[in-house]
Parts: structure tokens; sequence; C-alpha cells
């Protein structure tokens, strides 16, 4: 059994998608993050593991949101801390006009209060095409924490 199902040509059109989406949040550009959402107030953004962001509704919703914790998380647009976001797929299913994905990110970034962290997380999507490209109708993001980078570091030092 495969995990990558359905055209080629759509399957590589994702793979794009997620990487635009990655490469937003690496340059802090709110105007390319909100190109990858479905125009719609039906597409949602949910965080399970951020109790604060539950869960958001509507293209403008989610994209205001996202720029609030870009914000308090890296800094604000033009003095950003530095992120850097990869994304990797572990299974993208095409059928027809809309596809399913499970993809895996990994972040390391900078804090405000100057900490380093690395997180890694998992999202299930909902894709949706329309006019030919691709869109996030849906995408639930469960965060896999592995801590605080400098402690891990110290941790190993004293070990």
């Amino acid at each position: 059994m495969t995990n990558f199902i359905g055209p080629l040509e759509d399957r590589v059109a994702i793979r794009e998608l997620l990487d635009t989406y990655s490469d937003a949040v690496t340059r802090h550009d709110a105007a390319q993050w909100a190109s990858v959402w479905l125009d719609s107030d039906d597409c949602r953004w949910m965080l399970p593991s951020m109790a604060e962001w539950a869960q958001f509704r509507g293209k403008a919703q989610i994209v205001d949101e996202w720029c609030k914790m870009m914000n308090q998380f890296h800094g604000s647009e033009g003095k950003h801390n530095p992120i850097s976001q990869v994304t990797v797929p572990g299974k993208i299913v095409v059928d027809g006009d809309s596809a399913t994905v499970r993809c895996f990110t990994t972040e390391f970034f900078v804090t405000p209060d100057g900490r380093t962290l690395h997180t890694k997380g998992q999202y299930d999507d909902v894709l949706a095409k329309r006019d030919g490209r691709w869109f996030f109708k849906e995408r639930t993001w469960t965060l896999f924490e592995l801590g605080d980078f400098r402690t891990i570091q110290t941790d190993k030092a004293e070990a």
C-alpha cells in the first residue's frame, strides 16, 4: 500500500503548496501565507495542542490569528526573530478536486526572550482544488514538543 495516490502532477503541486507554506513561515510573509488558504468562510485551522488557539474558521480569521501568533512567538514584522520550518509529507491522497495530506513539520526558532526552541508537529489536511490550483481547506496541527534546545544541550553536557 502506498501513501501517495493520485496523479503525479497534482501530488507535485500539493508538495509545492506545502513548501510555499513553510517558506512563508520562515520568511514571516503574511501575504504569501494567506495565498495558500482557500478563500472561504468554511476553511478551518485547528491547533488542539495550543489551548488558547483551539480553532479558527474562515480565511480572514485564520490569517489574522496567524499574524498575531507570529508576532508573539517570532517578533513583529520587519523585526522578527529567526525561524526555520521544514515540512515532510507522509501521505498525499488525491481524489478529483480534493485531497487529504499528512505531513510533519520541524521548526527551529528563537523566541522574543532569546530561547532557542525545536518543535516537531503533524498536520492533517484537507485540500481543495480551484481553477487548477490547490489550497488548504482544513489544517489540524498537533504539536510534538521536544523541549527547550538549550536545556537539551545542557543535559547532554552534564552526562
